[in-house]
């Protein structure tokens, strides 16, 4: 008994890989989304350790920080907008898409 393989169940070559549409050079979403994890993470240790130096080095110490402290560091404008900032900088935020990307599937 000869084991010969006919032609009709020999496969071919195997078809071509489909790949994604080429993107053309620009700004797309997952280059903008990788370029504010970036920034974002430079601007919030700069705005983390400038928070920390003006509250501990210039201050008077960790002894001074109380609520009344923090109370009068609010009524400032300009330590509202540092503190938003540093909320808004977390690049946390964006990296949870990737943390769990099982969870796109079960939707």
């Amino acid at each position: 008994m000869s084991s010969t393989v006919s032609d009709s169940t020999t496969a071919g070559p195997p078809p071509a890989p489909r790949s994604r549409k080429a993107r053309g050079p620009g700004l797309h979403p997952e280059m903008i989304g990788w370029l504010f994890m970036r920034l974002s993470g430079v601007l919030l240790v700069s705005l983390i350790l400038g928070h920390l130096f003006v509250n501990l080095m210039i201050g008077e110490g960790i002894e001074r920080i109380d609520f009344a402290f923090v109370a009068g560091k609010w009524a400032n404008p300009f330590w509202q907008f540092w503190d938003l900032a540093m909320l808004v900088a977390r690049p946390g935020a964006r990296r949870q898409r990737y943390a769990h990307p099982d969870q796109r599937l079960r939707q």
